[in-house]
This record gives C-alpha cells, structure tokens and sequence, in this order.
C-alpha cells in the first residue's frame, strides 16, 4: 500500500488542505512546534482507524466545518483507492471507493490494513520521540526486558503485561503471606467455622420476616408481569426477524413501470407476418445465389486477364507526368539550396561572428533570450551608474567630514579655554561688583528666585522650539545658556574679601573678557550642532556601506548570470554585452536561413524518394511481367506500359456484359423486395404499437411486459404472505410498509431485549433468593435450627473463595499462555529481527558494537563490540540504547511488511542522535523506503537537505 494524496475537509488547525505525493516512497515533513505535524500525523491514523466519539471532538476545526478527510491509497491488487471518513456520517465509518467505483465499507479498509488494529499498528509502523522519553525512565533491568518485547512486537506491551499479571497473582494470593485477598478468605472461613461452632442462637423478630415475605412475593409477581411483557415484545422481534426476508423480497421487487400495453393476439400475429414473408424471402435468396453464380462467372473472366490489376496500371501510366514534375522540383531545390548556403557563407563571412556555420546548428535562440541579454545590458548599465554615484555620495560625505572637521578646528583655535573662561567670568563678576552702588549689590545678592526662573523659562523655551523642529539641538543650546545664567548669577555675587577688596580692573580689560566670554558661549553652542553633524555623517556612512555591499551582491548575482549566458553560447565570450541584443537578432536571422535551407533539402529529399519510389513501382512491374527494362530509360518503360494496358482492353468487353446480365437480376431481386414491404410494414406497424425496433427486441419486450405482469402479481402475494405473519399492530409498529427494520435493528432490539429479560430473571432470582433467606430464617426460628444457617453462611463464604480461587488460576493460566506465545514468537521471529537489527546497529554505532545475542537462560539482549567484549543493556549508555531501541523498530517493521507493505510513520524519532549517526540512519531510512512507503515527520529543517532529493518528497509546514 502507497499514500498517493491526502485532503483534510478539516481536521485541528487544518481545514480544506491538500497534499500530493509523487512516486517517491520516502516523504519528508518538516516543521516548526505548532506547526501541525502532530496533527496531520493523527489525521492519516483516524482515516486508517477512526476515533471514538470523545476523542473526535477535539480535533474540531475551530472555525466550524466537518471533521473528516479522505486519503487515496495505491494498491497492486486494487488499483487506486480513495478512503474517506466523516465525522457526521455512518457513525464515523470509513467508505472506500475502488477504481471501478464499486464502494466498500469498514471491512473492507480493515481487510486491506492487513487486520490490523490501531494499536498494533502504532506498536510496528510508527514511532516516535515520546517512545524514547519513555525509554529513559526504565531502570537498567527493566530496558533490557522492553527492548526484547520489543524485538518480539514493536512495543512494551508484552512486558507490562507481565508484570500486570504477576502484579495481580502476588495480590491475589502468597503461600506464606497473609495480606494477599485469598490468604484473608481462607482465615475468615476459618473464622465463621469457629463461629458455627460457638456462636449462640440469635432471635429475630418472626413477625417482621413474615411482612418482608409478603412484600417480596408482591415484587416476584410484578417482575413476572414485566417480564412476561418483555416476552411478548421479544416474540414479536421474533416473527419480524422470521418475516424480514420476505419483507426485504417485497422492497427489492422493483417493478418497472411505464412498459407500452402489448396488443392482443401480438405474438400471433407477428408469426403470421413472418409465414407470409417466408416465401417471398426464399425466391428473393435463389435471385441472389443466381446473381451470385454471375458474379462467380465475372470472377473468372477477370481471373483470366492479367492478374496486374488496371487501376495500377493506369496508375503507373498517371505517375509519369508526376514523376516528370518531381524531377523538375528536385533540380530547382537544389539551385535554391546551393545559392542559400553560398549567402548564408557571404553574410558570416561579413559579421566576422565567432562561430562556425555548422555549429549554429547545435544552437537554440528561444524568444525569451532576447529580453534576457537586453536586460543583463540594462543591468550591466544600472550598476555602472549605481556604482558611479555612490562613489560621488561617499566622496560628497567625505567633504562635508572634512569640513566639520575644519570647523570644530577653527572654534577650538578661535576661542578662549574652559580655564581662560572661567578667570574672564571672574573678571567681569570683580569689576562689575567693584563699580556698581552698594543697594544693586543688594539686591543681586539676595535675588537668586530671579535667576532660576530665568533659567528655567529659557530651558522650556529650548524644549519647545525643539518640539517644533524636531529636532535635539536647541534643547541642548537651551539647557547650556540656562546653566551659564546660574553659573555667572553666582560668580557676580561678591564675597566679602571682593566687598572689601580695591577695584584694580580697567573697563578696557572688563570689555574685553565680556565680549570673549560671549565668543565662547556661541562657540560652545555651534560645537553641540557639529556634533550633532558628526553624528548624521556616521549614520550616513553605514547607510552608504549597506548601499555598497548590496551593491556588491547585485554584481556578484549579475556575474553568475553572465557567466550561465557564457556557458550556453562560448562564443559571447569575446564580444560586449552592448552588442549582444543586436547580436540576437543576426543570429536569429541566420538560424531562419538555415531552417529554411532545411526545409528545402527535406523537400529535395522527399521529391526525390517520390521519385525513387515510381521507379521501383515501374521495375517490380516489368519484373513481374520479367520483361527485359535495365538498359531501358523511364520514357520508353512509360510506353511498353501504356502499350501493354491497350491489350488488356480487349479482355473487358466481356466483363461488361455480365455486368448487364447482374443487373437484370438486381433488377429482379429489387420487384421482390417492393412485394415484401407491405408485410414489412405491417410488421413494423406492429413493432411501432410494442415500442420494439426488430423482431428480437419485440419478443425481448413481449417477454418483459410477461414478467412485469408477473412480478405485480408475486408483489401481491408476498403482501397476503407478509400479513398472514404479523398482526396489523406489528405491522404498523415496525412500519414494514414504508420504512421496516433492518436485520442488524431487529438484533439489536432482541439483544436488547434479551438483556432486560435476562436482568428481570435475575432480579427475580434475586427476589427469590432474598425469599428463600427470609423462608430459611423464619424456618430457622421456626426449628431453632442455628446450625443450619451457620452452615448456610460457611458455604456461601467457600463459594466466594472457589470464585476468587477461579480468579487466581485464570491469571495463571494467562501468564503461563503469554509466555509460551513470547517463546513461540521468539523462535519464528526474533532471530531475522535481531539479524537485521544487528546490521542496522553496526552501522549507526559506526561499527563500534559487531553483533546481538539473547541470553536465553536470563532473557536478555547482549551486545558484542568490535573487541569480542559483551555488554548487557544496562551496561549501555542512553543514547546507545535510544539507537539499538530505533534499530530493533525498524528491524521488526522491516520483517513484518514483508508480509504487509504498509506506510511507516515516524516522527521526530533521531533528535537525540549526532551528525555521523544522523546521516547513517537517514541512509537506511532510504533503503526501507524501496519496499515500504515512509512518511518522517521532523521539526529539523536539514534533514530534508541532508536526504537525495531527487528520491524524496520534502513538504514544508509553516505557523497557521
């Protein structure tokens, strides 16, 4: 079986989605978490499978729609076949439509899986990482134990199946121990022994038992009422199930209707037109063996002329002026080939091009290549100018460096320094305290509230008329100016010693340190703008690198399509690619010669087989007549045939008078078909009023209305039958007239009923055994027999013992049955397994570990390496024993599908191994895919590189 296509009607996240495979048996899947893998992978096994209910209502699409999909599978035995499973339909059921159209149903798709169920499937053909996960939970001596089940089935069933069992068999009972469930009965019968022994009569109220006898007998007989209404019920399924194949036989009768009315006495009368028109054929049939004789006697005339028949030789008599013009055509094609060839040699010869006549045959010039060297100049232009301005932008944004540069240069060289700055404003603060009256010096040293608010409205000014023009510049310029208000707000307050101290500062001096101190504030305030310029230049220069490198990549991308247009036509080579396009279109014209040239020499040729082929016309004629023609030209053949058509001439006089002769018998033959039309036409009449076209489908439908008259009444029959079987509520209760039962509704109403009638008997057995106890005691207190119930309880508790006793063995006995099928199972099987395992594990352990054995006396899988040492599993790292666990799953899925080539289903399986194992064991996942079709779901994008893509089908899932 081959997967050929899926489509998911919707199925989770996917919904309406196609995916196609090729003939390739290996199939990639990669995709990232969340891309739907998972999900696609259990979409392919709910259409093999199906799902119950519950688990169906998760994969419902989120947008709403139908779960459901179909799968088409490729078979030898069946051809195609297209398995579809809908959520809404037949309770989830497959339907499978063959190549013929035939549809088959779940039975079908469960034969073609090979009997397979999910789980066994799921335990051979598929596997995944989760099995690994679950691998690396096992302790040493459990691993050993699972990758032997697993050599036997695919999975570690069987192993938790064992200790299942044992589980329950230490539960259930020990020799020694006495907590186990039958080591407790057998002392609480021990108890109730002792009991029946020592216990003393206990008295119960005789009164209360005789009521609780009352009440009971009242339930019996309303649990017999139901129960005889059950049993009714249950014979009326009865007598339907008796009558539903008449029923189903009276709705399969299908009687067709609207068959024309047959006319009375038809058949006879049909026999009488076939009595009269019996003569009137036999002297029509001696008409034509008479004119058959005639013809016999033609044939022997025209036997007795030459056997070379007159159409031929008028025929070769006609090919004369044919072969004439042929050979005149031939001459006049050569002449125009030859001056062709000698202008097509003129006009290379002119062009100088780098290319041989005869090699312009191996040349293609497609429409399209045109457009292509047009657009490889128009590319080799674009970068010669993208390359020519981006070295005018870089040489431009040099200059415009140099020339910041230069500038914070000048204003370096051109002011003071931070120090010269700081004694000036020291300056100017001196002088102005030294000469300004003792109430202004006041009120400059205790108005600091002035100062910061300056500051602060000249910083928000600079914010807004940064918010302005977008940019950072004057917010900067703004807070500088702030600060240097409440820098010289403080250096202009005097300090005592300056109160104190003589004025020695001229107004010379004053002025000249205020105006430098006015230089430096502007200068510091263009040196942020420059800056800020540096900054632009910086990110201009990295705009202008990215600019460069892709140029780059766009000429390195136009050399390679240079070079591909090179390897094509070697002889571009030498020219430049501004002439190519003009290139093209001479050498289109040339190839349009040389195809016309063509042309004319396959018409030379064929003028000249036409002519070849009159001649060996005319030669087999001469040598079927063996006349003499080989020194003869074609002219004097032509006559000696012309010649020898005139005496055959005579020969036909007298086939025309036989002719005449046939045609007075035709003539003969023609009156007894006119006597014969009016009973032809009677008959067709006939055949009209039936709706017939011939005689044969006239008794063919004579025979249909027959049965249609039949099969009306047989229907009436099996309805008086089918009323004869149910009563008229029976009738209508199962609704046998419209819409009756089928045989599985009618089963599964008598199950049903079986059940209710099988739980009302226990229930009155219930009843009647409550009675019986109720009966025992009353007797008992009647008797004051305790011994008897004592005895009665010790036996109903040895009966509860031989129960759980029964329990016990049948676990035994499953455990000794699974081990002996393990056994059996281990001989058939395991030795190819472990044999082809063993191959598998050599490779992916790069030869390190040589062979597998089973120790038979503990069984336990043994590994040898390359240096005869043996190894137990346990012994083994994890990431080994992850590799043998893959080696032994394909192994077993390997052997089986010699038996059922099914699909194989892997998923994420190799994310724990390294690149060298990796790709050993992508290799023999190639190799099973020659015999078995495998599907590798995979989150790794290089696995699909890493595969020979030509073999394989790669799919890329994206986030949905």
């Amino acid at each position: 079986m081959k997967i050929t296509s899926l489509h998911i009607y919707g199925f989770g996240k996917w919904k309406d989605h196609s995916i196609r495979l090729s003939t390739h048996s290996l199939t990639v899947i990669t995709g990232a978490n969340e891309a739907g893998k998972s999900t696609l992978q259990q979409f392919i096994l709910f259409i093999f499978f199906g799902l119950p209910p519950r688990k169906r209502a998760f994969y419902q699409p989120k947008t709403g729609g139908t779960i459901g999909g179909r799968i088409t599978v490729y078979m030898e035995a069946y051809g195609e076949i297209i398995i579809e499973r809908l959520d809404d339909r037949d309770q989830g059921e497959a339907v499978c439509w063959l190549s013929n159209g035939e549809k088959r149903g779940e039975a079908f798709l469960k034969k073609i899986m090979g009997g397979l169920s999910k789980s066994v499937y799921q335990s051979i053909y598929s596997f995944n990482a989760e099995d690994l996960s679950k691998l690396q939970q096992l302790t040493g001596e459990e691993l050993g134990e699972v990758l032997l089940n697993i050599g036997l089935t695919g999975s570690d069933q069987i192993y938790q199946t064992e200790k299942k069992l044992e589980k329950e068999l230490n539960e259930q009972f020990k020799p020694k121990g006495r907590n186990p469930k039958l080591n407790q009965e057998l002392l609480h019968l021990e108890k109730v022994a002792l009991k029946r022994n020592n216990m003393e009569k206990e008295v119960g109220d005789y009164q209360l038992i005789l009521e609780k006898l009352t009440k009971l007998d009242e339930n019996i007989e309303e649990v017999g009422i139901e129960r005889e209404k059950l049993s009714r019920l249950y014979y009326s399924y009865q007598q339907m199930k008796k009558a539903l194949p008449v029923v189903q036989q009276y709705h399969q009768l299908v009687i067709e209707e609207g068959e024309d009315a047959v006319p009375e006495n038809a058949r006879m009368s049909m026999r009488e037109y076939e009595d009269a028109l019996l003569p009137l054929q036999s002297e029509w049939r001696t008409v034509r063996d008479h004119k058959l004789n005639k013809q016999e006697r033609l044939t022997t005339v025209e036997e007795a002329l030459h056997p070379f028949p007159q159409e031929e030789l008028q025929s070769l008599i006609d090919e004369k002026l044919s072969y004439q013009e042929h050979e005149k055509e031939t001459a006049r094609l050569e002449l125009q080939i030859s001056r062709a060839n000698e202008e097509m040699e003129q006009e290379m010869n002119r062009l100088d091009l780098p290319i041989q006549k005869n090699a312009l045959y191996d040349y293609e010039f497609p429409f399209y290549l045109e457009e292509t060297w047009r657009s490889l100049k128009e590319e080799e232009q674009q970068l010669a100018q993208d390359k020519a301005q981006l070295k005018q932008e870089i040489e431009t944004l040099g200059n415009q460096e140099d020339q910041t540069l230069q500038q914070l240069k000048n204003l370096k060289d051109t002011t003071i320094s931070e120090e010269e700055a700081v004694e000036h404003s020291e300056l100017v603060d001196r002088y102005i305290h030294a000469h300004s009256s003792p109430s202004k010096q006041a009120n400059t040293s205790t108005d600091p509230k002035r100062t910061y608010g300056l500051a602060a409205l000249i910083f928000l000014g600079g914010i807004v008329l940064s918010l302005v023009t977008s940019q950072f510049i004057p917010t900067v310029v703004a807070l500088i100016f702030a600060i240097g208000v409440i820098v010289l707000d403080k250096n202009q307050r005097p300090t005592e010693e300056e109160k104190k101290a003589p004025s020695s500062i001229t107004k010379e001096m004053y002025m000249k340190a205020r105006q430098e101190l006015q230089q430096f504030e502007q200068a510091k305030g263009e040196a942020v703008y420059l800056h800020e310029q540096q900054k632009e230049h910086e990110q201009r220069r990295n705009r202008l690198d990215d600019r460069r490198e892709r140029l780059e990549h766009m000429k390195e991308d136009f050399r390679k399509r240079w070079e591909e247009q090179i390897r094509d036509y070697p002889f571009l080579e030498s020219m430049k690619l501004l002439h190519w396009e003009k290139l093209y279109h001479l050498l289109k014209q040339l190839k349009d010669k040389q195809r016309e040239i063509a042309k004319w020499q396959e018409e030379a040729e064929k003028h000249s087989l036409k002519m070849v082929e009159i001649e060996e016309k005319v030669s087999r004629f001469f040598a079927e007549q063996k006349w003499e023609h080989k020194e003869q030209t074609m002219q004097e053949k032509f006559l000696a045939i012309e010649k020898f058509m005139n005496e055959q001439k005579q020969f036909l006089d007298e086939m025309v008078h036989l002719k005449q002769e046939m045609h007075l018998l035709e003539k003969q033959q023609n009156r007894l078909e006119e006597e014969m039309a009016p009973l032809r036409d009677q008959q067709n009449e006939l055949l009209e009023a039936v709706g017939a076209i011939n005689v044969s489908d006239f008794y063919e439908r004579l025979d249909r209305y027959e049965e249609q008259q039949h099969q009306i009444e047989k229907k009436k029959q099996l309805k008086q039958q089918i009323q004869m079987m149910l009563t008229l509520n029976e009738q209508e209760g199962f609704r046998v007239w419209t819409l009756p039962p089928t045989e599985a509704d009618i089963a599964f109403e008598m199950e049903k009923q079986e059940r209710e009638m099988d739980d009302s008997q226990v229930q009155i057995k219930k009843l009647q055994q409550e009675r019986a106890d109720y009966e025992y005691k009353k007797n008992q207190l009647e008797s004051s027999d305790e011994l008897s119930r004592l005895t009665h309880q010790f036996e109903l508790d040895r009966a509860r013992f031989n129960e759980r006793a029964k329990e016990w063995a049948s676990y035994k006995i499953a455990l000794d049955v699974l081990t002996k099928t393990k056994e059996m199972y281990q001989n058939q099987y395991l030795p190819r397994v472990f044999e082809m395992a063993q191959n598998y594990f050599d490779q992916v352990t790069l030869g390190k570990y040589k062979s597998l054995q089973l120790d038979e006396d503990q069984q336990k899988i043994m590994v040898q390496d390359r240096n005869g040492f043996y190894y137990s599993t346990d012994e083994l790292s994890r990431g080994t024993a992850d590799q043998l666990y893959v080696c032994i799953r394909l192994a077993l899925a390997k052997t089986l599908s010699e038996e059922s080539a099914i699909p194989f289903l892997v998923d994420d399986a190799f994310v724990h191994f390294d690149e060298a194992r990796l790709a050993i064991m992508l290799q023999i996942i190639q190799e099973l895919s020659k015999n078995n079709q495998i599907l590798l779901f995979t989150w790794r994008d290089d696995i699909a590189e890493r595969v020979d893509q030509g073999t394989v089908n790669l799919f890329q899932l994206s986030k949905r």
